[in-house]
């Protein structure tokens, strides 16, 4: 039997997300990461980009995009359209887990005086929280001209 689902408790305080790890090397040059600002044909024309050969980049059998979370959308959408084109288009759906730190203020009663100032002496916590969120992969391959 799988365990029984954990629920999360709600922490109040300030939120810092982090970005996931990012491919890094060999691997990276054949990734397009699709992001949420990111406008779509200008995402469309960066990708039919990379495919064409140059000088620097030898011919490449595919192009991965990759999005994340709202992102997803996008990432769909621009695997469609390359399709429409004539390419060939492999959708791969997952999930990757992220680590977002809360930082909880703890404000003592004491009062310190500082140059004639009060100020009063706070204390932060950092509580660590995971969460899931789903992603997608689209591999844009190469016509066979």
């Amino acid at each position: 039997m799988a365990p029984a689902a954990q629920k999360r408790t709600r922490v109040e305080g300030t939120i810092v997300k982090h970005a996931p790890i990012r491919l890094v090397g060999k691997a990276s040059q054949d990734c397009f990461y699709v992001s949420s600002k990111m406008a779509f044909v200008s995402a469309l024309k960066k990708v039919t980009k990379l495919l064409k050969p140059s000088r620097k980049q030898p011919r490449r059998q595919y192009i991965r995009m990759m999005g994340m979370g709202k992102c997803v959308d996008k990432t769909i959408s621009l695997g469609l359209r390359f399709q429409k084109e004539g390419y060939k288009v492999d959708i791969f759906t997952g999930q990757t887990t992220l680590f977002d730190e809360i930082k909880v203020a703890h404000e003592t009663s004491e009062k310190m005086e500082v140059d004639g100032d009060d100020e009063s002496d706070s204390d932060e916590e950092i509580v660590k929280q995971q969460r899931i969120i789903s992603t997608i992969e689209v591999r844009v391959y190469q016509r066979d001209q």
